[in-house]
C-alpha cells in the first residue's frame, strides 16, 4: 500500500542552488550556437557545399547518440577520488571550448580537407560535451533526493538555460557586426564570438565542478575484485537492462515525441517570420530575444504549480494546454507583433515546461530503479536523455524537409506561394502541438507519482538500516 508521507530531505543552499544551475548556461551556450549558426556558418562562411555541411551536422547529431550511452555508463561506474560525476565535467569543459571556436574556424584548404578537418573537429565536440552533459545531468539527480526540490533545481538550470539560449542564440550576430566594425575580416570576427562563447562555456561548468568538491560520492568497488575496466559487455547488458524499466519506457517515448514537436517549431519559426512575417534579420532577432526573456519567469511558476500538483500532472497540464493554445493560433491567425509575442509565449511555455519537468521525471525513475533493481544508474538513465534529443532532432529535421520540399518551398525565391506559406505555419502550430499531446497521454501513463516516489525513499531507507 502506497504512503502519503513525505520524506523531508535537507534542503540545497541558494547556493548550492546557484552553482549547479550554472552550468546550464554552459550547456545552453554552445548548444544554441551551434544549432543556430553552424549550418549558416558553415555554407556562407567556410565556403562548404550545402549538402556536404548538412551531413557533416547531421554526423555531428548521430556521433552524439553513439557517445552519450559511453559516458552515462562510464560515470556510473567512476571510482575516482573526486567522485564519479565531477571528473567528467573537468574532463569535457576544456575541449568543449576549444571546439566550439575550431568550429567556426575558416579553413582555406580543399573541399576535401575541410571536410575531413569539419568532422574531425565536430566528433570531438561532442564527445566533450557528452562527457560534461550527461553526469552533470545525473549529478542533479544526487544532490538532492526530496521530490520537490529537484524540480525547484532545475528551475535554476532553466532560467540559466534560457540565459545562454539569449547569448549563443541571439548575440553572436551582433557580437560579429562589432567586432567587424572594429576592422576584423569576417572570418576572424566569427572565430573570436565563438571563442568567447566557448569561454563562458567553460567558466560556467568549472562553477559546478569546484563548487561540489564533498558532494560527489565515488563509486564504491565491488567486494568480487571489480577492477573498473571499461568494459562493452557489461555496458550493452546494463542498458539493456534499463530500457526493460516501464516508468523509463513510458518517458522515452513522451521525451522523443515531445521533443520532435520542439524542435520543428524551433526549426520552422525562421521561416514563419521571414515569409509569413516578412520580418528583416534585426526583426527577427528582436522576436527571438522577447520569446527567450519569457523563459525567464516560466521556472517560478511550474515551481508553485508543481507544489499543488506532481510532476507528471503538472507536466500534462503545461504541455497540453499550451500545445492546445499554439494550434488554436492557426485558426484565430497571427496578425501583428501582439499575437505573434503571446505566440512565442506559449512556445516558450512548453519548452521550458519540458526541459524542467522531464529530467526530473527521469531523476525519479533512478530511485525505481534502485528499488527494484538493486543498482544505480542514474548516469546511464540520463544519457537516454541526450540519445531521445538526436533520434527526435533527426526526425523532426528531415519532416519539417521534407513537408517543405512537398509543398513547393523555394529557397532562392523572395516570396513563397500561398499553400506553401500555410503549411509553414501548419509546421509552425498544428504538428508540434499535435506532437506534444501525444507525449501527454505517455506520460499519463507513468506511473510515479508523489506518493508512489515517497513510498519507494521509504523502502530504500529501511533496506539501508
Amino acid at each position: 500500500m502506497i504512503s502519503n508521507k513525505t520524506i523531508k530531505n535537507p534542503e540545497l543552499s541558494f547556493r548550492d542552488k546557484i552553482l549547479y544551475g550554472a552550468s546550464g548556461f554552459g550547456d545552453a551556450v554552445t548548444y544554441a550556437l551551434i544549432s543556430t549558426f553552424l549550418l549558416f556558418y558553415m555554407t556562407t562562411v567556410a565556403d562548404i557545399q550545402p549538402a556536404l555541411a548538412g551531413s557533416i551536422v547531421a554526423f555531428g547529431s548521430i556521433w552524439d547518440a553513439v557517445t552519450c550511452p559511453v559516458f552515462g555508463y562510464l560515470s556510473d561506474n567512476c571510482h575516482s577520488s573526486m567522485g564519479r560525476r565531477r571528473p567528467f565535467l573537468l574532463i569535457g569543459s576544456i575541449p568543449l571550448a576549444a571546439c566550439t571556436m575550431l568550429l567556426f574556424t575558416a579553413v582555406g584548404a580543399t573541399m576535401t580537407f575541410k571536410v575531413i578537418y569539419y568532422v574531425i573537429i565536430i566528433m570531438i565536440y561532442w564527445s566533450a560535451f557528452s562527457c560534461f552533459f550527461v553526469p552533470y545531468m545525473a549529478f542533479g539527480a544526487e544532490l538532492t533526493h526530496d521530490y520537490d526540490e529537484r524540480t525547484i533545481l532545475r528551475s535554476y538550470t532553466s532560467i540559466a538555460n534560457n540565459l545562454g539560449g539569449v547569448v549563443g542564440g541571439v548575440c553572436p550576430t551582433l557580437m560579429v557586426d562589432i567586432f567587424c566594425d572594429m576592422g576584423s575580416a569576417k572570418t576572424t570576427s566569427w572565430q573570436i564570438t565563438a571563442l568567447i562563447i566557448g569561454v563562458l562555456c567553460c567558466a560556467s561548468i568549472l562553477l559546478c565542478f569546484f563548487g561540489f568538491k564533498d558532494r560527489d560520492i565515488p563509486q564504491p568497488r565491488k567486494q568480487d575484485g571489480e577492477d573498473g575496466k571499461f568494459s562493452i559487455r557489461e555496458m550493452a547488458r546494463d542498458y539493456m537492462e534499463v530500457l526493460k524499466i516501464k516508468p523509463l519506457q513510458m518517458l522515452m517515448c513522451a521525451s522523443i515525441i515531445a521533443l520532435i514537436g520542439i524542435t520543428m517549431f524551433n526549426a520552422d519559426r525562421l521561416y514563419f517570420l521571414t515569409y509569413n512575417m516578412g520580418f528583416n534579420g534585426a526583426q527577427i532577432s528582436l522576436i527571438l530575444f522577447i520569446g527567450s526573456c519569457c523563459g525567464f519567469l516560466i521556472p517560478f511558476f511550474l515551481n508553485m504549480m508543481t507544489k499543488w500538483f506532481d510532476k507528471r500532472h503538472s507536466f500534462m497540464i503545461v504541455i497540453g494546454g499550451s500545445a492546445l493554445i499554439v494550434a488554436s493560433f492557426r485558426f484565430i491567425g497571427v496578425s501583428g507583433w501582439v499575437s505573434l509575442i503571446i505566440l512565442m509565449a506559449f512556445y516558450s511555455l512548453y519548452n521550458t515546461g519540458y526541459w524542467q519537468l522531464m529530467p526530473t521525471l527521469l531523476y525519479d525513475v533512478g530511485e525505481y530503479d534502485e528499488y527494484h533493481n538493486g543498482k544505480n544508474r542514474i548516469g546511464s538513465i540520463m544519457s537516454l536523455q541526450s540519445l531521445a534529443e538526436a533520434v527526435a532532432e533527426a526526425i523532426s529535421i528531415q519532416l519539417l524537409g521534407v513537408i517543405l520540399q512537398l509543398t513547393g518551398f523555394v529557397g532562392e525565391a523572395a516570396e513563397q506561394t500561398d499553400f506553401t506559406m500555410g503549411w509553414i505555419s501548419n509546421c509552425l502550430m498544428i504538428i508540434p502541438s499535435a506532437f506534444l499531446i501525444i507525449s501527454c497521454i505517455f506520460i499519463y501513463k507513468y506511473p510515479i507519482t508523489r506518493e508512489v516516489f515517497n513510498d519507494i525513499q521509504q523502502k530504500l531507507r529501511s533496506q539501508k538500516r
